[in-house]
């Protein structure tokens, strides 16, 4: 799943290192479909990594997207846990 996957590290930025160093957000944004709640026309939700705050949502969606952000609401949702059985003969 896209929560359990870790996120990356960036090697060490050494000074006279002549390669081209392109960063590239560390996290991960995946839009959701409001089917059940018919939500206002100029809101969106969207599944993210665990690890990001309020900050990185803004920063992200601001400066990548160029998209004006007004409010952020964030909630966690308890997933469910998965018991496997495996029988032994």
């Amino acid at each position: 799943p896209l929560w359990e996957r870790p996120t990356f590290r960036y090697p060490i930025y050494r000074p006279g290192n002549p390669q081209t160093r392109l960063f590239l957000p560390q996290f991960w944004m995946k839009i959701m479909r409001d089917e059940r709640n018919k939500s206002p026309p100029n809101s969106v939700q969207f599944e993210v990594h665990r690890e990001m705050t309020k900050h990185d949502i803004r920063e992200y969606l601001e400066k990548i997207y160029e998209v004006k952000v007004l409010k952020i609401r964030t909630y966690t949702i308890e997933g469910i846990d998965i018991k496997l059985y495996s029988i032994n003969k």
